[in-house]
């Protein structure tokens, strides 16, 4: 069955551009919301394999702390994506977004158990556009 991956952050460039090329080369199931208060709702619902969020969420009463324990509360698969420090997460795989074209394909594939050489680096640097 193929792997669902939640990622949530309001920031609509993140969600509906750069996160979906990222990972475009990963067999997932891509869901993509950008409030964690409907994030919250697929956790209890329809919980995904992997959950990714970012951290600083100002539109909403619910930020990515709160998002990302709930999520390790109900033993799913966290990650962050986020340029501030995971305080009060520190177990959880981070990515920093000034680092995400390198690194983020290599983050899921191991937090899913798989090996990213068989998915990630198939490209030229820069070519990911």
């Amino acid at each position: 069955m193929t792997p669902v991956v939640l990622f949530v952050d309001d920031d609509e460039d993140w969600r509906e551009a750069l996160v979906p090329r990222l990972l475009r080369d990963l067999p997932i199931n891509l869901w993509c919301v950008g409030r964690p208060e409907r994030a919250l709702e697929i956790l209890h619902t329809t919980p995904p394999d992997l959950m990714i969020t970012d951290l600083l969420m100002p539109a909403s009463h619910i930020d990515g702390h709160r998002l990302a324990l709930e999520s390790l509360r109900l033993g799913i698969n966290t990650m962050i994506l986020s340029s501030l420090p995971s305080l009060g997460v520190a177990s959880v795989p981070r990515v920093s977004k000034d680092k995400a074209v390198g690194s983020l394909c290599m983050e899921v594939c191991r937090a899913l158990g798989w090996d990213p050489k068989r998915y990630c680096g198939r490209r030229e640097p820069g070519a990911w556009a």
